[in-house]
């Protein structure tokens, strides 16, 4: 082990290492010839895509002279200083390269963008159309449109069997799914540690998803209930107004509390679902992290770290949530830990993520970071699933004659199950496709969904069946045929019952958590989301809840609904809907809780 001062120096090491079999006559024959295999070495350094540019200054002169001590090669501090000038200079060209030199559309793809805009404007502010464009313009062929963070090249759905099932394309080897995911989201940026656990772990918090907190969720179904019912009841009108009195109010923030609460108290059991600091810490952490991503995709590459160190208040309020969590998370941890090496600790069945990673941790054989990973699940359980939610109350709103069937399929369900039990919400087929084909009109994004990305970079040169070549280091996506008449007829119309009819053509193909490559919003293959199937109960979960105590209507003085920018569909928190107390009810939710 050579002395290092931060892991870049011991990777700068590593490297120059690796290089001393550059050879050994060589490095006896002069201090001309030991100076060129150093500069060799800082330019095989420069040019890998391992060293990160933003590695500082000290520790690369602090990992030259430490290997060139090493190889006998520096004896005068004369050149120590020169060397640590090329150095800088080949960092300072690794960052120009990287960070500042815009990238370039990549040749063999046409870039798509709307009459009269620049490529960049075009898929800002015009995504779905600027997607139609690119199938039109390539007769449903490879296209490439240009965003916050370079060029993407379009591949068309129908190779996305082809890439799931292809091993050379796996994402673990040729497109790489995780590089893809932690870029779009700077998880090199302070504070970003949900996004870089969702690179540095991503096997074993997938493991710990399927194989842990969905158990926890069948077999907690009635506590689920009764912790929404408490959301519910101190977050909506009164149970005391009148009958036929409308409350304006604001959904986004109710749907996110509901789906915060409801996630802690899977991930971290019923004292954490109720300490209000930790639930202040989910939801802004949430927000601002995402709002974070986005802001610095929109800002120019060059200034970006210093947006995001010192004027970016979202970026602020990341780095604080981080420490907070920091400080609530690891005393958690710390106690499992010892216990775990007394060999007293067991972990729990439910409200136990911290015990599971450490168990998975163990399992995989590496270190993992419980907080940052802990974040990640935060990021995934309660971003899109408030979205989400918050849509389909807006569509109940916009569909009023689908309530009165969803209502009796609610009481048909739980009358036939007698009360809350794991199956009600596999039963309830009518909102399975209503939330479908919400899904469907307004997907959270164009391309792919945040946490289960499909979207990769590419990272050796790969051919694809019909002898397209994607090229190395290209960013790949796919965009999902929702309003592809062809493949929905009358896209533009909602229709609740549409996924159903077809549901019951090819049984559970359509079904909400199933998977096409038609609808790609919870991703496809191997890398579609594991959370999915939570974050379906959690949507039904609300449904319920909703539609049985409340009549819902559109509030015409509000502000817009929803907002679009870059591809993504965004709720406006802001925005309110009319709601009122059911006075006569169909059947006595609160009675099934006892």
């Amino acid at each position: 082990m050579y002395p290092s001062r931060c892991k870049e120096s011991a990777s700068i090491c590593r490297h120059l290492a690796s290089h001393k079999g550059f050879g050994e006559n060589i490095v006896r024959r002069g201090p001309g010839c030991r100076l060129i295999c150093l500069l060799w070495s800082l330019i095989r350094i420069a040019e890998d895509e391992s060293f990160h540019p933003r590695c500082n200054f000290l520790s690369l002169c602090e990992a030259i002279h430490t290997m060139s001590l090493a190889l006998d090669v520096i004896t005068d501090s004369r050149v120590l200083v020169r060397l640590a000038l090329l150095g800088a200079i080949f960092v300072l060209f690794r960052i120009y390269k990287s960070i500042i030199a815009p990238a370039k559309p990549w040749p063999n793809f046409p870039v798509i963008k709307l009459d009269g805009l620049d490529a960049a404007t075009s898929w800002t502010e015009h995504a779905l159309e600027t997607i139609f464009r690119g199938r039109e313009a390539t007769n449903d062929g490879f296209f490439q449109i240009i965003t916050g963070n370079g060029p993407k090249i379009v591949v068309p759905n129908r190779f996305l069997e082809e890439i799931k099932a292809n091993k050379d394309l796996d994402a673990q080897k040729g497109l790489d799914a995780q590089k893809a995911f932690s870029t779009e989201h700077f998880w090199t940026y302070s504070g970003m540690i949900g996004f870089k656990a969702m690179r540095n772990y991503p096997e074993p918090i997938r493991h710990v998803v399927r194989g842990k907190v969905n158990a926890a969720m069948l077999a907690m179904t009635k506590e689920l209930a009764a912790e929404a019912v408490a959301v519910i009841d101190a977050s909506m009108p009164s149970k005391d107004a009148a009958d036929d009195e409308w409350h304006s109010v604001s959904m986004q923030p109710v749907c996110e509390e509901i789906v915060a609460r409801l996630s802690t108290l899977l991930f971290l059991g019923r004292d954490a679902c109720r300490d209000r600091e930790w639930l202040d810490v989910v939801r802004t952490y949430t927000f601002n992290a995402f709002r974070t991503s986005a802001r610095l995709r929109a800002c120019s590459p060059i200034w970006r770290p210093l947006a995001h160190r010192f004027w970016f208040s979202e970026s602020k309020m990341v780095r604080k949530q981080c420490a907070h969590a920091d400080m609530m998370i690891k005393p958690m941890i710390e106690k499992r830990q010892k216990l775990i090496a007394a060999g007293e600790y067991k972990s729990l069945k439910v409200g136990d993520t911290l015990g599971w990673l450490l168990e998975a941790s163990q399992r995989f054989g590496k270190y993992i970071d419980c907080v940052g990973s802990q974040m990640l699940l935060t990021l995934g359980a309660v971003h899109n699933t408030t979205e989400t939610m918050n849509v389909a109350v807006l569509d109940i709103c916009k569909n009023p004659d689908v309530v009165q069937p969803l209502r009796n399929e609610i009481v048909r369900v739980l009358k036939e199950e007698g009360g809350w039990t794991k199956n009600v919400f596999s039963k309830l087929h009518l909102m399975d496709s209503f939330l479908k084909e919400s899904q469907r009109m307004l997907p959270l994004v164009m391309m792919q969904n945040n946490i289960a990305p499909l979207r990769r970079i590419v990272t050796r040169r790969t051919v694809l069946s019909d002898g397209t070549v994607l090229p190395k280091g290209a960013f790949v996506t796919f965009a999902g045929n929702n309003m592809d008449p062809s493949v929905y007829p009358n896209p533009d119309v909602f229709d609740a019952y549409r996924f159903l009819r077809l549901r019951g053509k090819h049984n559970d193909g359509f079904q909400y958590t199933g998977l096409s490559t038609d609808m790609i919003q919870f991703g496809y293959g191997s890398w579609a989301c594991p959370g999915r199937f939570l974050a379906v109960t959690e949507l039904k979960l609300a449904l319920v809840l909703f539609l049985m105590e409340f009549d819902f209507c559109l509030d015409e003085t509000s502000q817009e609904y929803v907002r679009h920018s870059a591809g993504a569909n965004m709720s406006n928190r802001g925005a309110t809907i009319k709601v009122r107390r059911r006075k006569e009810k169909e059947i006595d939710l609160m009675a099934m809780l006892e």
